[in-house]
């Protein structure tokens, strides 16, 4: 699946990508630092269908703490984005 030109694997992210970066870039990130992220994170991504949250688990928060000294989930909280994510193979 394609993100904005980025690769998730197994994942098709759903939401406006100019507007999910204009609210990124408000809190002063930007591409490069979130597509760091996307691509640490895409291999941890939990294989659920969630709403309003970004699945993910530990060491992904680890990683994007490490890269934007925040978690995922937090910098989305921040921007006030719901993002509904699903596994193309659904595993147990």
């Amino acid at each position: 699946m394609i993100f904005n030109g980025i690769k998730i694997q197994d994942y098709d992210i759903k939401i406006d990508a100019d507007w999910f970066y204009a609210r990124l870039a408000a809190q002063g990130y930007t591409v490069e630092d979130w597509a760091v992220v996307l691509e640490g994170i895409s291999a941890y991504m939990l294989p659920m269908t969630l709403k309003g949250k970004w699945p993910f688990d530990v060491r992904s928060a680890e990683k994007s703490t490490e890269i934007l000294g925040a978690t995922v989930e937090e910098i989305l909280a921040r921007a006030g984005i719901t993002v509904v994510a699903y596994h193309k193979y659904m595993k147990h």
